[in-house]
């Protein structure tokens, strides 16, 4: 039963999908010495979100070679600023490219992303955010080959036994599918 509950207690719940800062856009940023340029066109849309929940698909780290092709991602740390700018309060790294660094990489971004007050979820634990007196649960699950140790796979008693633990302490669980 949903009711309107006027707009001081409405929270904006804002979840996308692949958020990937990698080959060409990262060539792009690069070459352009402007690693906002990818979200400066809708960083203020998505920044007026209570929370926003994104599907981070690719390593962010220091050493990312620069390219425009191939299927191996990562994008440069200096990215970081541009989650930051559209506001992004949870990443959730369970997806097949986020381990494409291999497990240094996928530790430094979760590193980075907790550095720059980014939540982490997908690898085994989930997050929690208050927002006017909800509490929301946020999980991630990959379903697709190509991850690394560290990244939640989509076992369905694993999903079942977590959405059930994370709903004692959340009065929303919110679960990223990959």
């Amino acid at each position: 039963h949903i009711e309107d509950v006027g707009e001081a207690n409405r929270i904006v719940l804002l979840v996308t999908g692949d958020v990937i800062p990698a080959r060409s856009v990262n060539y792009q940023s690069t070459v352009r010495n402007d690693f906002l340029w990818p979200y400066r066109n809708i960083a203020e849309t998505v920044a007026d979100a209570d929370i926003t929940f994104i599907n981070l698909e690719t390593p962010l780290i220091k050493d990312c070679p620069i390219t425009q092709v191939g299927m191996v991602f990562c994008g440069s740390d200096k990215h970081i600023a541009g989650l930051q700018l559209m506001g992004v309060d949870v990443a959730s790294i369970a997806n097949n490219h986020a381990g494409n660094a291999g497990v240094r990489g996928l530790g430094e971004t979760i590193q980075l992303l907790e550095k720059n007050k980014i939540e982490v979820t997908g690898d085994v634990t989930p997050v929690f955010k208050k927002v006017k007196g909800v509490t929301f649960g946020f999980l991630g699950f990959n379903d697709i080959s190509g991850g690394v140790e560290g990244i939640q796979s989509a076992q369905l008693e694993l999903i079942k036994n977590s959405i059930t633990e994370t709903r004692k302490n959340a009065d929303v669980v919110v679960v990223m599918y990959h």
